[in-house]
């Protein structure tokens, strides 16, 4: 992946202004911050005016706190994060709802070696708001990447209150092994799961609930319903 400015990133998340009857106006980019490294995904917290938490490749949270970077990582865990390749790396990031509540924040990393595995990381934030507790990792999810491109990683919570995640198909080119139109396999799909219950309290790699209202729960020809049931 290519590197980009902060102020790029932030313009893409305009994109849909270039497709209005006012994409004739003229439009600017102002740069807001430098000295970052492959920086991939911008967000906030539900509330929080004055931060920006702007997510680096290589597995490293940055904070821009009024316009200012902080010298401190909110969060760094380069040591799990294989950035090996090009679309590898830390991905997503996710604040919970009730963030001001548990502090609990989500991302989504490639871990492992070679063509490493997709880990769904749950972290929570410090006595200090703008440091999170690295002690406090705790695994939502596993899933093996057979390839080292296609990773997908952008994770959500929608207005349902469950965390969406964009899965990549696995990888190589044209998904070779049918992973986008083959219900046993979670890659390429969107997944949505209930962090905040357990379906599976007896296993270390699924810690989540599938909630009840997915259209697949209990069909036997779904990786879905093998998760749900096994």
């Amino acid at each position: 992946m290519p590197r980009l400015a902060l102020a790029c990133a932030l313009a893409l998340l305009t994109f849909p202004l270039l497709c209005s009857p006012a994409a004739s106006q003229s439009m600017t980019t102002e740069r807001v911050a430098s000295g970052l490294r492959d920086p991939v995904y911008v967000t906030a917290p539900e509330g929080d005016p004055d931060r920006l938490f702007i997510v680096e490749q290589n597995g490293v949270i940055r904070i821009l706190k009024n316009g200012s970077l902080l010298p401190t990582p909110f969060l760094d865990i380069q040591s799990r994060v294989n950035n090996t390749f090009t679309e590898q790396g830390l991905l997503g990031l996710a604040f919970h709802p009730d963030y001001d509540q548990n502090g609990y924040f989500f991302v989504y990393y490639i871990g492992g070696s070679s063509a490493g595995v997709s880990r769904l990381r749950r972290f929570t934030v410090s006595a200090n708001p703008d440091v999170a507790d690295d002690t406090t990792l705790y695994t939502i999810l596993n899933i093996p990447q057979p390839f080292t491109n296609h990773n997908g990683g952008q994770i959500e919570f929608g207005p349902d209150g469950y965390l969406y995640v964009g899965m990549g198909d696995g990888g190589s080119a044209n998904d070779p092994q049918g992973n986008g139109q083959n219900p046993l396999t979670l890659l390429g799909k969107m997944l949505r799961i209930d962090v905040d219950n357990d379906d599976f309290p007896t296993d270390v790699n699924r810690n989540y609930a599938i909630p009840p209202t997915n259209p697949f729960l209990g069909n036997p020809a779904t990786k879905n319903a093998t998760l749900a049931r096994s």
